[in-house]
């Protein structure tokens, strides 16, 4: 069956294997993972993790002899089949077979497009066991996810330092819940303020520089503001090197667009997540023109930091407008 993440706890207390876990948001997938892993404790004395792919055949043979294994003393083993790629290829029949056994495996794939989620190996798996798409969190669901994982990490908030927080880490999970998680430590169970958290958080800004860049390829004006008032006492220079970096990873992207679909342009690129997200968004906004324009403006920015042409008077200035331009 396919159920969603906030269905997988009821789930869970019947143990309904196969399960899959599928989507981009990395941290999402890491947290749904141990908790299928806490949950298997009940039916499995161990875990062990293995990598397969759609070509090798070693790593299925491995995962077919596991399934069969039983350890004397912890019992049955639940297997972890990370499939990176999401691709199977000929090794199909195998998990066909395995879901049809209902085999004690946790299957963790990347975003499937709409051919593989009809795959008949996937189907298989549906129909035998369990499928939880993992989702993106949304800056709409972002408050009940921090209230959820601050309840988690022992960590007394109210709705005003949620909202914020909701606010200040938009499309950035993985450094909201590293946060959260210094947070957790620093305070210790004691009543957290938001003063005190705002304190804490804006002395480590340094990940801003990505978030600037991030703002801006997304195309959210605001956010290029906010992130730059932060940064405008510090050197310009790492955020001009990412922004550089991205305009470069566009045209990239246009190119191989020209002869291959988007999604398995970004696969092959590796790139997922909100970074994704913000790269689709530029590239609707952006044409091949516009972008090397902006990239000549970065380069003349960067003579400049080099002392090769004449120093602006307020660097910072000219990289905000630029920023804003891209953004626009």
């Amino acid at each position: 069956m396919l159920i969603q993440l906030s269905q997988l706890n009821e789930n869970l207390k019947n143990w309904q294997a196969p399960y899959t876990i599928f989507g981009d948001e990395l941290l999402l997938i890491e947290q749904t993972k141990k908790q299928i892993i806490k949950a298997s404790k009940q039916y499995c004395g161990y875990h062990k993790n293995i990598t397969l792919d759609g070509l090798a055949n070693n790593p299925w043979q491995e995962l077919i002899q596991l399934t069969k294994f039983i350890d004397l003393i912890d019992g049955k083993c639940l297997i972890i089949a990370n499939i990176a790629n999401g691709k199977v290829g000929k090794f199909s029949p195998i998990i066909q077979d395995l879901a049809n056994q209902k085999a004690d495996i946790l299957f963790v794939l990347p975003k499937l497009d709409k051919t593989t989620k009809h795959s008949v190996w996937f189907n298989a798996l549906e129909k035998n066991g369990t499928c939880v798409e993992i989702h993106s969190i949304d800056n709409a669901k972002m408050p009940n996810w921090i209230k959820h994982t601050a309840k988690e990490l022992a960590l007394d908030l109210d709705n005003e330092t949620i909202n914020w927080l909701a606010y200040q880490f938009q499309n950035n999970l993985i450094s909201l819940y590293q946060e959260l998680q210094k947070l957790s430590l620093a305070f210790n169970g004691q009543k957290i303020t938001l003063a005190d958290i705002q304190t804490s958080i804006l002395d480590v800004s340094q990940y801003k520089a990505y978030d600037f860049i991030n703002a801006c390829i997304a195309g959210n004006k605001n956010l290029v503001v906010k992130h730059a008032n932060f940064l405008r006492q510090d050197t310009p220079i790492l955020c001009l090197w990412l922004l550089i970096e991205e305009l470069i990873l566009l045209l990239e992207i246009k190119d191989k667009t020209k002869t291959d679909s988007l999604y398995n342009v970004f696969k092959t690129l590796r790139i997922w997540g909100y970074k994704e997200k913000n790269l689709t968004k530029a590239l609707q906004r952006l044409s091949i023109e516009k972008i090397n324009y902006f990239l000549k403006q970065c380069y003349k920015l960067e003579k400049q930091t080099k002392g090769a042409e004449q120093h602006s008077n307020n660097l910072w200035e000219s990289l905000q407008l630029l920023c804003l331009g891209i953004a626009d």
